[in-house]
């Protein structure tokens, strides 16, 4: 600090940082995004001449997979962390650090400790299919609790917000996204990261910028579905959607854009009209000019065609409505539109849900 130089260091990882980091004395332990988990590598500075050389090493241990966050102590000696995976709830542990092996874990909390003895949490595995642009998607799978194998069952595709959110192999449940009570009543569930989706280097989200916003991302978690059919897991006659905010723009974006296929779909504060979201959205101008390419006075055609306020008229699935009215992410008057044009084509149920004075995300 003191010669006031500074110098890169040459991570050697795709895509960049993805969680914790911590300086050791002979350089630093950090989280690499690496999609649906975090590798967390230990890198090891050697002196050669003015310029450093630097050893990484990934962690090794029945964990390393699987730590969230992490901290060390002075002498880099332990280090202890939250772990998890999407089926197990998060605990804190403590382990030896030798180089980069975890030895000797020992867990230091039971946290929901009655909760975990007294539930069956479903089965999850990271799967991976191709999706647009002949690219990998991968996606976290839960198995409905009552699985057997040779049966297909009914599937549920929640899907993330951001759209530079992720879903990882961890502990991940909420208001939003209740995926125990649709396993235990007997469904698969698919979160797929799609284009766009953070963790996977910037390449990744930046791939849906530009006018591509939809194109890739639709067709993605579509992908999914077709892969899980195929596999003769799931009922193709029996697939819904969900999802909150982007979740919930990219449900509608499937019930519009395969109506015959989806045949319910929950959607909670998500827009379906761009040309009033780029005036009353406080990041409306950003947000649209860059995922779209064009302001709405630039190209309004651009817009229109984006919107699936005005192809409301091919859907086919029961569609249930959630939204806060003080939403400044995604205004309240987005919803409205949402349940007048379903009523106004009255071909399918409607429902909306109106949470008074509460913001992008319920509160109370």
């Amino acid at each position: 600090i003191a010669s006031g130089k500074g110098f890169p260091v040459p991570l050697d990882g795709a895509n960049g940082i993805g969680s914790e980091l911590s300086a050791t004395r002979d350089g630093f332990i950090v989280g690499l995004a690496a999609g649906s988990h975090f590798e967390t590598t230990r890198y090891v500075r050697e002196k050669s001449g003015d310029t450093p050389t630097w050893n990484r090493a990934a962690l090794e241990g029945d964990h390393a997979k699987h730590i969230q966050a992490f901290d060390l102590s002075d002498d880099a000696k332990t280090i202890v962390y939250s772990y998890s995976t999407a089926s197990k709830l998060p605990q804190l542990y403590r382990v030896q650090l030798d180089g980069a092996k975890l030895s000797s874990p020992v867990q230091l909390t039971k946290l929901n400790d009655t909760l975990v003895k007294s539930r069956e949490f479903a089965k999850t595995e990271v799967i991976r299919w191709t999706g647009s642009n002949n690219e990998e998607v991968e996606g976290i799978l839960y198995y409905p609790d009552n699985y057997e194998a040779g049966k297909k069952y009914p599937l549920i595709t929640a899907i993330h917000g951001g759209p530079a959110g992720s879903d990882k192999d961890l502990w991940n449940s909420s208001w939003a996204y209740p995926i125990p009570l649709f396993t235990q009543r007997g469904a698969f569930v698919l979160r797929p990261n799609y284009h766009g989706s953070n963790n996977y280097g910037l390449n990744w989200v930046e791939s849906i910028c530009c006018g591509k916003y939809y194109d890739l991302e639709t067709p993605d978690i579509n992908m999914g579905v077709d892969f899980l059919i195929a596999k003769g897991l799931v009922d193709p006659d029996k697939v819904a959607t969900m999802g909150w905010s982007n979740g919930s723009i990219l449900s509608t974006s499937l019930i519009v854009t395969y109506p015959a296929r989806y045949k319910v779909a929950s959607v909670g504060a998500g827009d379906i009209e761009w040309i009033s979201d780029w005036g009353n959205v406080v990041f409306g101008d950003s947000f649209d000019s860059y995922y779209f390419g064009k302001s709405p006075f630039e190209d309004p055609d651009l817009y229109i065609r984006k919107s699936p306020f005005f192809k409301m008229d091919k859907v086919q699935a029961p569609v249930l409505i959630f939204h806060g009215t003080a939403d400044t992410n995604v205004p309240p008057a987005q919803s409205w539109s949402y349940f007048r044009a379903l009523q106004f084509h009255n071909k399918v149920p409607v429902k909306f849900v109106v949470f008074p004075g509460e913001p992008h995300g319920p509160r109370k």
